[in-house]
């Protein structure tokens, strides 16, 4: 658990705020990821993908369901997180987007914004470790309860992907968020390394125990093919 940091903004959050009144759209919020992909030192490819959000919360166990607008079958990942080090959050995908697995929450700070005396407004913010065993695969998800997971970090491969609604204000406390993140290098890089001890024995299991069910689905299916082959002689 890091330490509380406080930043003074003097009126931005104020004036985003009064704004925030007037300016909410008339339907419902609509949400995409703007994936950076840094293909090299001065070249960046910007992506779009839309989506659908929700989420639900019930005994303080936060449910997020984002589905992807895919052209073939749209790629559901759901993520089940808590606001406790102790929680064995998880990442369940219904497609082809990436397979279930746990998420250790590697790190978690809060964010104290204030500019005069009437503006105090605090953000927790809870880092997790997905595909974390893996060599280079591990990704940073950057979970505020409020908004949603609002950035997502690949360290080896230097890209990243920041949430994006068509809420003017919303979108600038999102940035605003990620601007103080990026800032707090000890808690913004790095990924499965950070994990305890804990949580990578769980991790551990999982992949084992997924590895011996694919050797024993291989079996099965070796065994059915031998007797096809013994029935046809």
């Amino acid at each position: 658990m890091r330490l509380v940091l406080l930043f003074s903004i003097f009126g931005l959050f104020s004036c985003a705020r009064q704004e925030e009144e007037v300016a909410q759209p008339a339907g419902k919020l609509e949400y995409s990821y703007i994936a950076y992909d840094l293909e090299c030192c001065t070249m960046v490819e910007l992506k779009q993908q839309p989506l659908q959000y929700s989420s639900s919360v019930k005994d303080s166990i936060h449910t997020l369901t984002y589905i992807y607008e895919v052209e073939q079958t749209p790629d559901t990942i759901t993520y089940i997180l808590k606001e406790a080090q102790k929680f064995d959050a998880q990442l369940v995908s219904k497609g082809n987007h990436m397979r279930d697995h746990m998420l250790p929450m590697v790190n978690s700070t809060s964010l104290f914004f204030f500019g005069n005396a009437e503006v105090k407004k605090e953000y927790k913010v809870y880092k997790y470790a997905s595909n974390a065993v893996t060599m280079d695969g591990c990704v940073s998800l950057f979970w505020v309860p409020e908004i949603g997971i609002i950035l997502k970090r690949n360290p080896s491969w230097r890209s990243f992907q920041k949430l994006r609604t068509n809420n003017d204000s919303l979108n600038r406390q999102i940035e605003l968020l990620i601007d103080v993140i990026v800032q707090d290098q000890e808690f913004y890089r790095g990924c499965g390394f950070e994990i305890p001890d804990e949580g990578f024995e769980l991790e551990r299991k999982r992949m084992i125990l997924e590895k011996e069910q694919q050797l024993l689905q291989r079996q099965k299916r070796i065994l059915e093919l031998q007797k096809k082959q013994s029935k046809g002689k």
